[in-house]
């Protein structure tokens, strides 16, 4: 009996230089508001990190809810605003 599997690729074909800033991937980062009962009500994604603090700033300016950004691949908590335990 003949098996067959799928082979991943042994090497990747990688641009020169002048185009190796196309390459760079930035994380994805979710944005959640926590409500008072704690439950997370998911408001958005964005691309990299700097759009995402821009983005919770921007969401933390339009309610009293604390806004979490997380990297949900690591499940870490990336920033939080409006947080109440904040010193």
């Amino acid at each position: 009996m003949v098996r067959y599997r799928t082979v991943a690729p042994r090497y990747w074909i990688i641009p020169s230089a002048p185009c190796a800033k196309e390459l760079t991937v930035d994380r994805q980062y979710d944005l959640f508001e926590v409500g008072p009962d704690g439950s997370p009500l998911w408001r958005e994604a964005v691309i990299g990190q700097e759009n995402a603090m821009h983005k919770l700033k921007e969401l933390a300016s339009k309610t009293t809810n604390e806004i979490r950004v997380m990297d949900l691949r690591t499940s870490a908590v990336i920033a939080t605003a409006n947080n109440s335990q904040q010193a």
